[in-house]
């Protein structure tokens, strides 16, 4: 749309902070390489959007109390934020600045809205392929585990498994069932966990 300056803020795992994770724009590179982020709810378009979860125009930046001044984008004269939700839930805020006051009109907060909803498509099918790609990768692990567990001769066999099991888990401890119907239970703890 030939607009000065457009990125999407992500919403952080913790809920905390939306920082940016893509970006066009004259200063967009500099932007993401210092990791730019507003806290939620922050004086700033990107944080009341992504606390009230709906739209906010500031059609002439230096009459809106909660724009944030970003010198790195110094002709911003309009902004305007849009929640890229999927299903109640904030995932992001898109964030297009222009230099021109008065720019996002009605129609063109719509257009943007409904970018905003392809990219939360987008978003969800990408969190579904990383969800898929994890699952394969736990199952190929416990797989291995198993198969040495299984192989294993000794209980020093066993115990060097689930050594190689903690190294790559991401868990506190694991739980060993040995002996004959599994009756002796041996808990050892990950010394790979941060704790």
């Amino acid at each position: 749309f030939g607009f000065y300056h457009a990125g999407i803020f992500m919403i952080e795992e913790g809920g905390k902070f939306a920082t940016l994770r893509a970006a066009h724009g004259p200063s967009a590179e500099e932007m993401l390489k210092r990791g730019h982020r507003h806290e939620i709810g922050s004086a700033s378009i990107v944080g009341w959007v992504s606390a009230n979860l709906k739209p906010r125009v500031a059609s002439d930046v230096e009459m809106d109390p909660v724009h944030y001044r970003n010198d790195l984008l110094p002709k911003t004269r309009a902004e305007v934020g849009i929640p890229i939700v999927l299903g109640g839930v904030i995932l992001a805020v898109l964030d297009v600045q222009s230099e021109e006051p008065n720019t996002f009109a009605d129609d063109m907060v719509i257009v943007l809205q409904t970018l905003a909803n392809q990219i939360a498509a987008a978003i969800q099918s990408a969190t579904l392929v990383d969800n898929e790609k994890s699952a394969a990768s736990g199952i190929d692990r416990l797989y291995r585990v198993a198969l040495g567990i299984a192989r294993a001769v000794s209980e020093a066999d066993v115990l060097e498994a689930a050594g190689r099991a903690m190294k790559e888990s991401r868990h506190p401890s694991i739980v060993l069932k040995i002996g004959k119907e599994y009756s002796e239970t041996i808990t050892v703890f990950n010394p790979f966990h941060d704790v």
